[in-house]
């Protein structure tokens, strides 16, 4: 059945992108793209949530001020600006235990989809940032978050797919491992639990 189950996602997502099996967990299943990958690593998560709305859940995901109160590891989160194309110039400072904070510069905005939205984001690598004492500035986050109604009954069909460097040393391999697995599983997990929490 997991078999089945992942190549229908890949099948859906386009096999040719590079992303290969690694779990199924919480109503999720996980892929990966290698390092080695032209566009280089990367992680997904595809989620059927039967209990979260797709409009309660793609407004939280909208408000790009409030991420701290959605994902573990930022601790803050601001929308700086707006550009004249609509996007949206968002600081972000991540903890870690055991690491230098990371802080980084996105631009972040949010597209319709079919049934749904995508809200996106890529490094605001040109825009200034004034170093604090002690933290790394990220050199690369991208991704997005995509909510669409579940087509096949109630609730959402829920796509997460990041792709991160830290910067500063190599990161231990163990935390690397800890960071595609747990950590991103924490991730899904606690975002399907704060769509029913009051903001």
């Amino acid at each position: 059945m997991l078999y089945g189950m992942l190549l229908l996602v890949l099948t859906a997502l386009g096999a040719d992108d590079g992303f290969v099996p690694s779990r199924e967990a919480g109503d999720c299943v996980y892929t990966e793209r290698p390092r080695s990958h032209a566009e280089g690593s990367a992680m997904r998560a595809v989620c059927t949530w039967a209990e979260v709305d797709p409009v309660g859940l793609n407004a939280r995901l909208r408000d790009f001020d409030s991420y701290e109160e959605l994902i573990w590891v930022i601790d803050q989160s601001e929308v700086r600006r707006t550009d004249p194309a609509g996007r949206l110039l968002v600081y972000q400072l991540q903890q870690l235990w055991g690491l230098n904070d990371r802080e980084v510069l996105l631009w972040a905005w949010t597209e319709s989809v079919p049934d749904g939205e995508r809200h996106r984001w890529v490094t605001a690598t040109a825009e200034p940032l004034p170093p604090r004492k002690s933290t790394i500035r990220t050199p690369k986050n991208e991704g997005y978050w995509e909510v669409r109604a579940n087509p096949d009954g109630p609730g959402s069909v829920v796509t997460h797919q990041i792709a991160v460097d830290a910067g500063g040393m190599p990161l231990p391999a163990w935390l690397v491992r800890w960071a595609r697995t747990r950590g991103f599983a924490r991730v899904m997990s606690e975002v399907r639990a704060a769509v029913h929490a009051p903001k």
